[in-house]
């Protein structure tokens, strides 16, 4: 017997790329999946689903997937040419200077940074990865509890069926003398009136 609630969480990392999955589920007829994660892992919620429905078929379920990027991978860094030489006119123009080719460096950067740095994208096979580990063991997480769950409601439940059990046997045990008791008390009723 296992429970219709419960929470798992998985983690995966590989290639500074950490992917963390929870999963979180309460009591419904049907099985009802929401995934929310960032835009990168949009071609993988395909993927999500499926480990999902494999392992889980009834119930509210959230998907909720983060990724973190350490900013191990390699960097790329351009020049916006075009703000540079922006800045440079407007700095002549002002007559800071005279030639815009006579602007330093330095003052271009101390308007505005004209660098753009980006990052190598993440490679889709390390993604696809990550996400299906930390998948894995968010489900496996959230299966042991609920399973831990409906053992302690299987416990109530025997509980309380043992309880009733008992109940009726004192009432089964009692139920003869019980008639016979409200026969004579009925009886003493008429006999007053």
């Amino acid at each position: 017997m296992k429970s219709m609630t419960g929470f798992g969480s998985g983690t995966a990392t590989k290639d500074g790329i950490t992917c963390t999955v929870e999963i979180k589920t309460v009591n419904a007829r049907f099985l009802d999946l929401f995934i929310r994660s960032p835009k990168q892992i949009n071609p993988f919620e395909s993927i999500i689903r499926g480990l999902v429905q494999d392992r889980i078929t009834r119930g509210k379920v959230e998907v909720s997937v983060s990724i973190q990027d350490a900013g191990e991978r390699p960097k790329t860094f351009t020049i916006n040419s075009v703000l540079r030489k922006q800045i440079q006119e407007l700095l002549v123009q002002e007559e800071f200077y005279d030639d815009p080719k006579k602007v330093p460096l330095q003052a271009v950067n101390s308007i505005s940074n004209e660098w753009i740095q980006q990052h190598t994208p993440i490679a889709e096979d390390v993604l696809s990865e990550i996400v299906q580990e930390s998948t894995n063991q968010a489900l496996d997480a959230l299966i042991t509890m609920r399973t831990v769950e409906g053992k302690h409601i299987e416990q109530d439940l025997l509980s309380r069926i043992t309880t009733l059990e008992n109940i009726i046997k004192i009432i089964d045990e009692n139920k003869a003398g019980a008639v016979d008791a409200y026969r004579e008390h009925i009886k003493g009723k008429i006999q007053e009136y």
